[in-house]
């Protein structure tokens, strides 16, 4: 995900009068904030995979590479999109 993050960033980085590049250091600086709290919160350790455009976030992917202990399915997922409109601001 950082190798594929990091191609993107120095491809918009080269396209003159585009603000893309700030837009996913944002992206990138929240995806870690989020990964850490959705790991306080479950106790696993998870990937984001961010997908859109630069003026609209279209979509946001939690895989958990562990299996989260002690929460059933509903809760994860309800941490997630809470924790998901917290740190992007959208709905997901």
């Amino acid at each position: 995900m950082r190798i594929r993050l990091a191609c993107l960033s120095l491809a918009t980085c080269l396209l003159p009068g585009c603000d893309v590049g700030r837009q996913l250091k944002d992206y990138v600086d929240q995806s870690t904030e989020m990964v850490a709290e959705i790991k306080q919160n479950t106790g696993a350790n998870a990937e984001l995979s961010i997908e859109g455009f630069p003026s609209e976030l279209i979509n946001v992917t939690v895989t958990f590479t562990t299996t989260p202990q002690n929460h059933t399915p509903s809760e994860l997922a309800s941490i997630v999109n809470k924790t998901t409109i917290r740190h992007f601001k959208n709905q997901p």
